[in-house]
Parts: structure tokens; C-alpha cells; sequence
């Protein structure tokens, strides 16, 4: 690695502006040692423990700047072997495929085969494209085709002599949210497996065959998890076998793995099957077989309407117990939709033996259905249910066998698989209410025994690297929620950044009041204007709830001499593109803007944080888990809670520098860093940065630059 990385090696020869970094070689080192199953050389990290887990392990916290992409890669192309990275977004993936694997292949591997692989829902379907062409007046422009669906089509039309992957990423030019791509795209449950008379030149086949000979496959880590997901229950694979794993951004990874080893089902996605089985049936049937199948698909249509409106208006997420135990017509609700199910199902087993192009939506109504099941009778409750899977109420069905990656299956048409047991305090069973849909959800409590049994033992070498790994300067936290062993191997790699001669810390002092004080929001709104006229605009501000950012907006707009840009008034993208452009505008935002806000440079000079971003405990699964916790006898507040919120403010305060030349003040509004004994947690996890808690620190650190 020193070869490479070291000064004088190959990075400091071919890449512009590379200045080695030690954090950079020593993490590289680390990744070697554990993709090669040696032991590491000095400056990697400790020798790994006994196998009891599987695969050698290790975390590296990386800083902003210390160049871990590249500190990953290279020793996972030089290992041999084949890996998997594994990151949070699509963005990171093809960043990685357009920027740092051309330079390795230039520089270190000419042949590497290296390929970026996103769930199918991002590809097109040749069938679903040809239906369309054939009926453009069917479902999904039975309103008519406006001028932006022609343009949208033509656009699609030309770009198809062109693609060799399918890739709506290609397609710049098609908003995210186009209904068009979702009604041509091969997201799961649409796939007529080896029935497609145009599976010679499918995308998804392509792309599963080039993933075969690949060393080097590029996800996002919904994909890993729904691959791991059906892995469990020895269904096909959405990505090939594969010998190790590296999580970028792995601070996401409990709750992805959450949402994939747990079940979920909406009314949305009834009412979306219902449209594809009216579709296929006017499509493919006789006018006498089509009329039965029709009626029954409309039937459970009615029948999913009623079971929406049972549920009450409030939106959020609320536990489902509760809700079934206080309700005594659930049964007779949940029994009316089961025989619903069981009509359509029905017409469509005759259909499926007859013709296999019926089978892959026979199995998508009938993994429907055994979710369902699942989901509407939580153990504890044992409500009694028409036509109960296999393994009575203690039991999870297996996920939906065409889960949202590349993978297909071959099975014949038939009852889904036996369920497999899950024991009844190991489970939060919960639903979301929105505007127009309702989803119901049973999720595990605790991950890290699903990731010890089907990650940790199945593969060779496991590596977990993100900007914020640490709580309090240690890895207790995100070791017990991950399953990882205590003594798992741990870098700390300070980020290069000049924190302490480029930056300012600011926190009010004692009198400003704490954010549960009725004069809290006012005098923060205030104290943001005085911050934001120092800085001259250049801020981003960052808010713990949508309210606080929507009051704070209306205070600021016209009482600012600077553009205010609000999240929610147009697209992130544009956002963030007018907040890079615009030296000097204000950028008020919540949520995804804590994290994976890249702009360098002047523009963002300052960022203000309203208060600690405690998360509150109204989640069914945060409650579930900090129930847990307490009856382990732990604390769920100093154990689970704050370290969640250091991870939180972490993101967000590494959004304020983003390069060597970059500078800046991080004010944070919440005197509970001083007040309270959690806030030294706090403040330990954040970086070197000289801290004032007057006002004037602030505006004398702005006065230094030139106007």
C-alpha cells in the first residue's frame, strides 16, 4: 500500500493535486489485512479475533477528506478476490464508476471488471415497453397523452437504439416521479421470467450475466439487504455469490437492514396489482374468461378501499396492537379481504397452469396475501384469520421471491412456502397512515442477530467505513447495534481538515433559554438573523423539525438582504444547485439535508443548527427498542437515544467543510450542551474547533475575511 498511497508512491505521481494522508494509508492498510485474511501491517489495525463470527472484520471512521473511497478500492481490486461495495445512494455508486474506477484501471488493473448494479426498478422492460407501443391508450394514459408524455416517449424511443443497459439514469431528462417510467420499468412483480418473448435482449439478463464475470460489483445498500433478505429462505439471488463486503456509509445500515428483514405491505400496492391484473385480463382473456377474472380484481379493489378507511385519519406512524386490540370487527375486516385475495387467486391457478406468462403475478397475489396474514395477526394476539398459512400466527412468511433486486424465480405457480418462525417479543408490528395510502409493517426489534448469522458467517472479510462511526470517541454503539464483536478491530482517522484554524464553534451563552422554554423559538429565530448578517448570507441552516423550519422561513424572508431557498419549494437538486451558484442566500432545510451536502467553497460558509436533533420517541420501532432496552436493564436514553442524536449532529456539522480551502462557523443553538451532563457526549464527538460562546467571537471570526 505504501507503494501507492505512501508519498512519492503512484497516487502522488498520476492523481492532480493528491497529498498523501496518513488516515488514507492506514486505512488501506486495514482493508488489505482484512479482505487477505493476513495480519495487518504496522499502521493497520489490531490483529482480528477468533473466527467465531465468520469473516474478519473491521470499522473505519474516516473524516471528511481522508480520502477513503479511493483507501477501500484499491485494496479491494488488489485482493483478488470478488467484493461487493455497498453505499447508501445511487449517486455515491456512480461517482465511484465514472470517477475512481477509471483511474484503477488506468493506473493499477487494466482489466478489471467492475459493474454498478441498482434495483430493477431503475431499468426498463422491453415487454412492458412493446405493450405500450401496441395500447398507448391503455392504463396508463387513459387520461389522454399530454405533449410532455409525447416528448417523453420519443426521448425514450431514441435512447433505446442507443443503451446497452436500460439504465433510467441514462435519461436525464425524465423526472424522478415520471408515472410513464413506472409503468415501463422492471420493478419487481412485473417480470414474466423465462415466459418474455423478448428475454434474449432483456436488461435484467444482461445485467445479471455481466454481474457473474464481474470482480467488483457497485450497490446502494437497499439492494444488498433485499439480496440478503432473500438469501435467508434459499430463494434466487439478486447478486451473485460473492467473498467480502465493503459499507460505505455505513451509519445508515440498522435501519435499512431493518426495513429488509422485516415485511411491509400497502394498499397502494393491492391497488397496483389490481390495475396490472385488469390490464393483462383485457389484454390476453376472452371476453367469458375476462369478465370473472375482472369482477374479482375489482372486488378486492372495493375491499382494500374499506380496509383503508378503517383506519384512523391521523398521519404518522402508530403501533398496530393497540389499534387491533381496541377494535372488535378486525377480524371480520382482515377475513372479508383474505376471501378476497383467494378469488382472484383462484381464476389466475387455472390461468397459470395453462399459460406460464400468469404465473409471476399468481405469485405476487399470493406473497400479498401470506404478508398480509402475517402482519394482521401479531402473535401475542392469535386473531384467528380465513385460510392461514402454514405455521399458524407465530410465524413470517418468506419475503416476496421477485424482492426489488435482479432476481427472478423459476418455481411453478402454486401456495407460497411454508413461513418461517419468529418468536413474538422479537417483532414491532406498526402502520403508517398518509394521505392516500396506509402500509402495514412488522419489523425486528434488534438486527444484529439476523446480521451475525447471514452476513458475518457467510462471507470472508466484512469492512464498515463512514464519515461518523463513533459516539462519545468510541465504537460501543454502533458495534451493539451492528452485532459486532467488542473487540472488533476500529480505526479513528482524524479527517485532515484544519478544523482549529479554520473554524468556530459557537454555542449562546448561559441566559439564552433551552429549547423547552416557551421564549426558545423566538430568540433563536433572532439569534439566526444577527448570525446570518455576519456571515453575509453563505449559511445553511438546519432544522430538527419541519414547523421550526417553516416559522423560521417566514421570519427570515424580506428581513434577510439575501435570498432565503427553502426545502420543499423545489426539487434537492435545484436547491442545492441555486444555493452553490448564489454566493450569498440562506438555505433553510431538514431531514436528508443533514447529510450529503456537498458544496465547497465559499457559498456555504456557515451552518446553524437549532437545536440537538433528538429523535421523538413516537416511532413504534424506536419504542419498541427503547422498551427493550429497558427491560435488559438498560438506560434507553444514554444508550441508545443520545448516541442516535451524536450520529445525527455529527452529519450535519461535517457538512461546513468540504475542502482544505474551505472555512467557516458552526453555531448550534442548543445550550443543553453546557447545561446538561449528555452534552459532554456531544461535545466530545465533535471536531477540534475553537469554541466561544459570545455572539462577537462570531462576528470578529467573518471580519477577518475580505468583503
Amino acid at each position: 500500500m505504501e507503494e501507492i498511497f505512501a508519498a512519492g508512491g503512484l497516487l502522488s505521481r498520476e492523481l492532480p493535486g493528491f497529498e498523501p494522508r496518513e488516515g488514507q494509508l492506514a486505512m488501506a492498510r486495514a482493508v488489505a489485512a482484512t479482505l487477505n485474511g493476513n495480519e495487518p501491517s504496522p499502521g493497520g489495525a489490531p490483529e482480528q479475533p477468533a473466527a467465531a463470527h465468520g469473516g474478519r472484520l473491521v470499522l473505519a471512521e474516516a473524516g471528511t477528506g481522508t480520502g477513503k473511497t479511493l483507501a477501500y478500492l484499491v485494496p479491494a481490486v488488489l485482493s483478488g478476490r470478488k467484493v461487493v461495495i455497498s453505499t447508501n445512494t445511487i449517486n455515491l455508486q456512480e461517482q465511484i464508476l465514472a470517477k475512481e474506477i477509471p483511474f484503477i484501471r488506468r493506473h493499477l488493473a487494466p482489466g478489471l471488471k467492475a459493474l454498478c448494479v441498482k434495483g430493477r426498478q431503475n431499468y426498463l422492460c422491453l415487454y412492458r415497453w412493446h405493450q405500450l407501443q401496441i395500447n398507448p391508450q391503455g392504463r396508463l394514459f387513459s387520461k389522454g397523452v399530454s405533449d410532455q408524455d409525447e416528448q417523453n416517449l420519443e426521448t425514450i424511443a431514441a435512447w433505446l437504439n442507443e443503451t446497452g443497459t436500460g439504465d433510467r439514469g441514462e435519461l436525464r431528462g425524465l423526472a424522478d416521479d415520471s408515472p410513464l417510467w413506472a409503468g415501463i420499468s422492471a420493478a419487481a412483480g412485473h417480470c414474466l421470467g423465462s415466459s418474455c418473448p423478448h428475454g434474449a435482449d432483456c436488461f435484467i439478463t444482461r445485467l445479471r450475466q455481466r454481474a457473474a464475470r464481474s470482480q467488483l460489483l457497485i450497490v446502494n445498500h437497499h439492494l444488498f439487504f433485499s439480496d440478503l433478505a432473500v438469501r435467508r429462505f434459499g430463494h434466487a439471488e439478486v447478486l451473485p455469490r460473492y467473498e467480502a463486503v465493503i459499507f460505505d456509509e455505513a451509519h445508515h445500515l440498522e435501519n435499512i437492514a431493518t426495513r429488509h428483514f422485516g415485511l411491509a405491505l400497502s394498499h397502494y400496492q393491492i391497488i397496483d396489482l389490481v390495475r396490472d391484473l385488469e390490464g393483462m385480463a383485457e389484454a390476453r382473456l376472452r371476453e367469458r374468461d375476462r369478465a370473472g377474472v375482472v369482477q374479482a380484481v375489482r372486488a378486492l379493489a372495493a375491499e382494500a378501499s374499506l380496509f383503508l378507511d378503517f383506519f384512523p385519519a391521523r398521519r404518522g406512524r402508530f403501533p398496530l396492537r393497540e389499534l387491533i386490540a381496541a377494535e372488535p370487527r378486525w377480524p371480520e375486516l382482515c377475513s372479508t379481504l383474505e376471501t378476497a385475495f383467494a378469488a382472484v387467486i383462484r381464476p389466475l391457478e387455472k390461468l397459470a397452469g395453462c399459460e406460464e406468462i400468469w404465473g409471476p403475478v399468481l405469485r405476487r397475489c399470493q406473497d400479498l396475501l401470506a404478508t398480509f396474514k402475517t402482519i394482521t395477526s401479531p402473535p401475542q394476539l392469535a386473531v384467528p384469520s380465513v385460510g392461514a398459512a402454514p405455521g399458524g400466527h407465530d410465524a413470517m412468511p418468506q419475503p416476496p421471491r421477485d424482492a426489488d433486486g435482479l432476481a427472478t424465480t423459476a418455481e411453478t405457480p402454486g401456495r407460497p412456502s411454508p413461513p418461517a418462525p419468529v418468536a413474538a417479543d422479537s417483532a414491532i408490528y406498526w402502520y403508517e397512515r398518509r394521505e392516500k395510502t396506509v402500509q402495514l409493517a412488522v419489523s425486528p426489534i434488534d438486527v444484529a442477530g439476523h446480521l451475525q448469522e447471514h452476513l458475518y458467517r457467510q462471507v470472508k472479510a466484512a469492512v464498515f467505513t463512514s464519515a461518523t462511526l463513533r459516539t462519545g470517541n468510541d465504537f460501543r454503539y454502533v458495534k451493539a447495534r451492528l452485532g459486532l464483536p467488542a473487540d472488533c478491530p476500529a480505526l479513528d482517522l482524524a479527517t485532515p481538515f484544519d478544523y482549529a484554524g479554520r473554524t468556530l464553534l459557537y454555542v449562546p451563552d448561559q441566559d439564552f433559554p433551552a429549547p423547552n422554554e416557551a421564549a426558545y423559538p423566538a430568540r433563536a429565530r433572532q439569534l439566526m438573523r444577527e448570525i446570518i448578517g455576519h456571515s453575509r448570507g453563505r449559511a445553511l441552516l438546519l432544522f430538527t423539525s419541519v414547523n421550526a423550519m417553516h416559522q423560521a422561513a417566514a421570519e427570515l424572508a424580506g428581513k434577510v438582504p439575501y435570498p432565503v431557498l427553502v426545502q420543499g419549494e423545489a426539487p434537492r437538486s435545484a436547491l442545492l444547485e441555486e444555493f452553490r451558484s448564489r454566493t450569498r442566500s440562506v438555505l433553510l432545510a431538514v431531514a436528508s439535508f443533514w447529510e450529503g451536502v456537498d458544496v465547497p467553497g465559499e457559498s456555504l460558509s456557515c451552518v446553524i443548527i437549532d437545536k440537538l436533533p433528538f429523535e421523538v420517541p413516537s416511532d413504534p420501532v424506536i419504542m419498541a427498542r427503547v422498551d427493550k432496552i429497558r427491560a435488559e436493564g438498560g438506560n434507553p436514553f444514554f444508550d441508545f437515544q443520545v448516541p442516535r442524536a451524536v450520529l445525527t449532529l455529527r452529519q450535519g456539522v461535517g457538512r461546513l467543510l468540504r475542502s482544505n480551502a474551505d472555512q467557516g462557523v458552526l453555531a448550534i443553538l442548543d445550550v443543553r450542551l453546557f447545561s446538561k451532563g449528555y452534552g459532554r457526549t456531544f461535545l466530545k464527538s465533535l471536531p477540534p474547533s475553537p469554541l466561544s460562546r459570545e455572539l462577537a467571537a462570531v462576528k470578529k471570526f467573518f471580519s477577518r475575511e475580505k468583503p
